[in-house]
Parts: structure tokens; sequence; C-alpha cells
């Protein structure tokens, strides 16, 4: 339900947005508010994705505020996750090996494109 209200509210802004910016002829605009609830529902998205992972299997629950503050673990989340699919430790290290070949692989990639749009 408050994934559904922020996206709602997100795109309400959205709209009144568009109406300040005429009104004002672009003096005046809420880019900012709507920045805040763009990154409100993209991690609501996430603590609903990291909630249905766990099964009750964490102490407390994934709230935006929880993980802000360290209060869950995210690195306990991934190797409770990990030991879902990987019973051995070595499946454990190949994947482990794995995301971090992805995850190396995409930084290179955005560097990249860093590099080519600052060439233009």
């Amino acid at each position: 339900a408050a994934l559904t209200l922020a996206a709602i509210l997100v795109e309400t802004l959205h709209i009144v947005n568009d109406q300040v910016e005429r009104r004002t002829y672009g003096a005046s605009n809420l880019k900012g508010t709507i920045l805040e609830w763009d990154t409100l529902v993209r991690q609501l998205r996430v603590c609903l994705f990291l909630s249905s992972r766990v099964n009750g299997e964490v102490s407390e629950p994934f709230t935006v505020r929880n993980i802000d503050e360290g209060v869950v673990s995210l690195h306990r989340l991934l190797a409770l996750d990990t030991l879902c699919f990987a019973p051995t430790a070595e499946a454990a290290l190949e994947h482990e090996i794995r995301c971090q070949d992805v995850f190396l692989h995409r930084v290179a990639a955005g560097s990249d494109e860093n590099n080519t749009t600052e060439k233009s």
C-alpha cells in the first residue's frame, strides 16, 4: 500500500510541477521534491523485494529507516540469499566471483560511456 501511495504521489507531483512551471513561466518548480519522492519510491521497492526474499529469516523488518540506520545488515541478507541456492562453500564462492565479474564489467562499461560522453 505504501509503494502504491508513493507512486501515486510522484505522478501527482509531476502534474503539479508542470502546472507550477507554466504559471511561473519556469521560475519555480518542484524538481527537488520530485527527486526525493522518486528516491523514496525506489527505496520502498527495494525494501519490498528484500522482504520477499528473506521469508522472516531476519529479526528486524526491512524498512527504509532500518536500512539507512544500518539496523538491517544487507551483507547478512546477501549471505542468506547465497546460501539458499549455493549449499557448498565452492558454489557460494563461484557465485561471488560471477557477481564480482558482472559488477566490474558494468563499472567498466559505465566508465567507457562517460569517456565517450566527455569526448563529444
